[in-house]
């Protein structure tokens, strides 16, 4: 990578600021689901959470988007073809594209490493 600004997925940088994410959100709906008594005090918690979870995580969405207009980090879309290269080359090396991804950065100039 050629600059300094780490390239996240959304998932990634809520992880890494300790953030709500969608699947939290799935998460307290499924279990919740699964467990509802039937009373309405639950009912009503359960509501309340659900919509603390939510609102949570559109922040979570925001402050993501406001990072990335800020330059502090950079989204898996804005890669470049020979960043993308070497995300690949640096897997298994018995996986096919992994092997073509080294033959492709050997053909521009950039062996991979052995």
């Amino acid at each position: 990578m050629t600059d300094d600004v780490p390239t996240m997925t959304l998932a990634q940088w809520a992880h890494a600021n300790g953030r709500i994410t969608t699947a939290d959100v799935a998460s307290h709906i499924h279990a919740g689901l699964r467990s509802m008594p039937t009373t309405k005090t639950y009912a009503r918690w359960n509501a309340r959470e659900l919509a603390r979870l939510q609102a949570a995580r559109d922040a979570t969405h925001t402050d993501y988007r406001a990072a990335i207009d800020a330059g502090l980090v950079r989204p898996p879309s804005e890669l470049s073809a020979m960043d993308k290269w070497r995300r690949i080359a640096a897997g298994c090396p018995d996986n096919e594209s992994v092997q073509a991804a080294r033959r492709i950065l050997a053909k521009r100039g950039e062996p991979w490493p052995a």
